[in-house]
Parts: structure tokens; C-alpha cells; sequence
């Protein structure tokens, strides 16, 4: 089983902190703007990713440049890996909802997903990141 560390950086013209990442995700306003992914058997490789669209619809939809499924989703979603997050449920409504809308990237299953914000708070961090990255 491989394990990867994945972040996501998005957009939207909906405010995440008012609507949650559900709405969010499904909002066609939505975007991802890049992401950074690492194999956590080699760490000190992390590769990230710009995608490229073309210019919004009027009802502010976008539809990106063939972007063929990372390996990492793939196997994901064949249930091959394993991915990490801080806030993975956040990752997971983008994998699932923004991704497959403008990528046509397949479904992540949930159980793909391991939440570092959860261990963290488990351990008795904070659960913000910046806060336990300097603990740690």
C-alpha cells in the first residue's frame, strides 16, 4: 500500500467558512488552483501542479486542459493507496466533487483517506496547522 500527502489550494466565489466544504466543493465556481502531493517513501520529492482552464462560462463555470488522473488517484481509487491530509475531509469533497467535474478524475473512496488534523488533535495538538507544525 503507498501513502501519499496531498494539499489543495482552491477558489470559489462562495465563501468556505459560510457554506462548509460540501457546498463548497459542489459550488461550479469552484476551482482548484494548484496542489502538492508527496510518496511519504520519499518525502523530499513533492511535486505540485497548476492546472490550466480556459475562461469562465457565465454562470462561472470552468473547464480545465485534459488532465489525465494523477497515479496517485488511480491507485486511491482502486483502493492501492492511501492518502493523507490535514482537514481530509476537505481533500476529499475536492477529490470527489471539484476534480471529476472539471478533470473527469474518478472517485475517491473515503477509506483512502487518513486525517492528520484528527490525529493531531488526537495526540493533544492544536488544530491549527501552523501552531502544531511548530510544536512538532
Amino acid at each position: 500500500m503507498q501513502h501519499f500527502s496531498l494539499d489543495f489550494e482552491t477558489t470559489s466565489l462562495i465563501d468556505l467558512r459560510k457554506t462548509g466544504a460540501p457546498r463548497y466543493a459542489n459550488d461550479p465556481s469552484t476551482r482548484v488552483l494548484c496542489w502538492a502531493v508527496a510518496d511519504l517513501d520519499k518525502p523530499d520529492e513533492i511535486s505540485s501542479v497548476v492546472p490550466q482552464y480556459s475562461r469562465p462560462s457565465p454562470d462561472y463555470g470552468f473547464s480545465a486542459a485534459k488532465l489525465p488522473a494523477p497515479e496517485w488517484v488511480e491507485l486511491a481509487a482502486q483502493g492501492q493507496a492511501v492518502i493523507h491530509a490535514y482537514n481530509a475531509s476537505f481533500e476529499w469533497f475536492i477529490l470527489n466533487y471539484v476534480c471529476p467535474r472539471l478533470f473527469r478524475w474518478p472517485s475517491i473512496p473515503a477509506t483512502a483517506m487518513r486525517c492528520t488534523l484528527a490525529q493531531a488533535r488526537y495526540w493533544g495538538y492544536s488544530g491549527k496547522l501552523d501552531e502544531t507544525s511548530r510544536a512538532l
